[in-house]
């Protein structure tokens, strides 16, 4: 389930069974959630009454529509580790538990927990996130008519909520708005920053010598990536070194991007200082993710789309 895209679908008067439906092929039912879950750090607490109302996934002020499909997303989630005795942790490694929310559980979000207790989706693995970029393997096409033609950012329910994330690369190094970012304050690229991923592309396809392990953020230093660092090439250097397998990047002018009508980038086309460039997607992401500085990042298996803001 998208979170974002449960906001959407709530605003636009789905109910919180439409959204499950949507998300997970079908609507929930009903079954006996009594007694307690084993919780790292907390040992067995009440299952409906201390761990759900804990559950801190998602603002309590949305609508309230989009909070019951996340009770029942996380209750659904929890209810295997409940019936097989295993604990379970409070992080997003499974779902966030914070035991003060669960001592002061805001109104909004108990009534949704209280108005579907014991509904849970079965023969799935209700898995979760804020923002899926429009398109869900599972689902297909997030937006309101199932469909990607023409404008269809315009449609999708991510979009139409307001979802902060919906067009941008990530930039921070963890999901929480108080995550390092690395001193960026948001994930937009500048003219440089964005050639430079393209000529780590040229370079890593004709290295003409280059040492390609060095193809890492001029950030890393600083902003170690997976706890590790490295010595990036500079920006200049990169560009001197694309110079050599063909011709280096300085300006990027459009970009435009191809998908297979199933959530996939097949193509990214660019308008450049030398001409008409064309990456596969899964280039593209490979060369974005390794070269992109600080935390940026294009997490979405496929990502059916990339958005470019130019400024002058």
């Amino acid at each position: 389930m998208s979170q974002y895209g449960a906001k959407g679908r709530a605003q636009q008067g789905q109910s919180y069974k439409d959204i499950a439906k949507a998300y997970y092929g079908s609507e929930p039912t009903t079954t006996d959630t009594g007694g307690t879950i084993k919780v790292a750090g907390q040992g067995d607490i009440d299952f409906e009454t201390t761990y759900l109302y804990g559950i801190a996934e998602m603002p309590s002020d949305w609508p309230q529509e989009a909070l019951k499909a996340q009770a029942v997303a996380a209750r659904s989630y929890a209810i295997r580790y409940k019936r097989e005795g295993k604990e379970i942790c409070t992080s997003e490694a499974c779902q966030v538990f914070s035991k003060s929310k669960s001592d002061g559980v805001p109104g909004p979000w108990k009534q949704a927990v209280d108005e579907t207790k014991g509904q849970v989706i079965e023969g799935v693995t209700t898995y979760y996130s804020s923002t899926a970029g429009g398109y869900s393997s599972t689902s297909g096409w997030d937006t309101t008519d199932k469909s990607d033609s023409g404008e269809w950012t315009s449609r999708a329910y991510e979009s139409l909520a307001g979802s902060p994330w919906f067009y941008k690369a990530w930039y921070r190094k963890g999901y929480q708005n108080s995550s390092d970012s690395c001193g960026r304050s948001h994930p937009w690229l500048s003219q440089d920053e964005f050639s430079d991923i393209i000529n780590a592309w040229i370079v890593r396809k004709n290295p003409q010598g280059a040492d390609v392990s060095r193809i890492i953020p001029t950030t890393i230093g600083q902003c170690p990536v997976g706890g590790s660092g490295g010595n990036p090439y500079s920006i200049d250097e990169l560009r001197s070194l694309a110079n050599q397998s063909g011709g280096a990047i300085t300006s990027i002018s459009s970009v435009q991007s191809q998908h297979n009508g199933q959530g996939t980038t097949t193509t990214i086309t660019l308008q450049t200082n030398k001409g008409t460039i064309s990456i596969s997607g899964s280039e593209f992401k490979e060369t974005f993710n390794l070269r992109a500085p600080g935390y940026i990042s294009i997490p979405q298996t496929g990502f059916s789309f990339f958005n470019i803001e130019k400024s002058n």
